[in-house]
């Protein structure tokens, strides 16, 4: 029977549901070799302690300060030890993001992310632990449209077929199937250029994966309306071999309440080492 899930379930809970978009933006810790408007960091901004080395195109990284172009190009990583002392992440491992981009306000287009032993952990005092592994490859489709100072954005994750994604502290280690995460945003721009989120919905489109001997599926949406009562609304369900195991849904007073019927594999939030592509419509300044 459901009961509501406990302290430790619900980020549990949520770390499952969220898997596939969240191993995306990890695998796309190559963009941590620039900065939120695309241009080279300085060696010293990228690590302070270890090392990253990088190429654009198959070459050499242009010169720091560079802004990285707009069109179809590919931005590789490889980082020893690498470790940042502003939020105490710490990246073993290569990566790679290539991103085919038209459109430099809204990001039209899309950005493939490519992993290999890809190891992220952080590594301060007093946090949560954190040590994650990815491999494979995964891809975001981002599209938008600007109308009357409303700004719409929908950005779909999508792991590859074979993707791994491992929870180092407790070996969990998650092979993605198929499915997608869409996260639509719905944005209305103030005429001071100040952005306020008006709609947030996240579409669960039948993300598969599987932990050992057990296939995950998980299905629904959940959308919120912020500061208008009564508009929030989805479900989410999480199956395990067929059997539901929880769910996520948003109860008459708008809130988002989590509930188990089995037990739920741990996940570790893990460090974001890369600007997810859903997040940076600023990247590429039109000056």
């Amino acid at each position: 029977s459901a009961r509501t899930a406990t302290p430790s379930d619900r980020p549990a809970l949520s770390r499952l549901i969220n898997l596939p978009a969240v191993f995306v933006g990890v695998s796309l810790a190559a963009t941590d070799l620039v900065d939120d408007q695309f241009k080279i960091l300085p060696a010293a901004d990228v690590c302070n302690s270890g090392s990253a080395a990088g190429t654009f195109d198959g070459a050499a990284l242009p010169a720091p300060g560079t802004q990285l172009p707009l069109g179809k190009h590919t931005l590789s990583a490889s980082y020893t030890n690498c470790a940042r002392t502003l939020d105490s992440i710490t990246t073993n491992g290569s990566s790679s993001a290539t991103y085919n981009i038209v459109d430099p306000l809204l990001l039209n287009g899309t950005i493939e992310s490519s992993a290999v032993n890809l190891r992220v952990a952080n590594t301060a005092a007093g946090s949560p632990a954190q040590d994650t592994t990815v491999n494979g490859s995964g891809l975001i489709t981002q599209s938008g449209q600007l109308v009357n100072n409303i700004e719409t954005s929908s950005s779909t994750y999508t792991p590859s077929s074979g993707a791994t994604f491992k929870n180092n502290l407790t070996n969990n280690l998650a092979t993605f199937s198929s499915g997608s995460v869409t996260v639509k945003t719905v944005t209305q721009i103030a005429a001071t250029g100040i952005p306020t989120i008006q709609q947030i919905r996240q579409d669960f489109n039948s993300s598969a994966y599987s932990i050992g001997a057990t296939s995950y599926v998980v299905t629904g949406f959940l959308q919120f309306t912020l500061n208008v009562t009564g508009q929030s609304s989805g479900e989410v369900i999480v199956k395990a071999n067929g059997v539901q195991i929880g769910r996520a849904y948003v109860d008459v007073n708008g809130q988002l309440v989590y509930e188990a019927n089995g037990a739920i594999p741990i996940f570790s939030q893990p460090p974001f080492p890369g600007k997810l592509f859903g997040r940076v419509g600023t990247k590429f300044s039109s000056k």
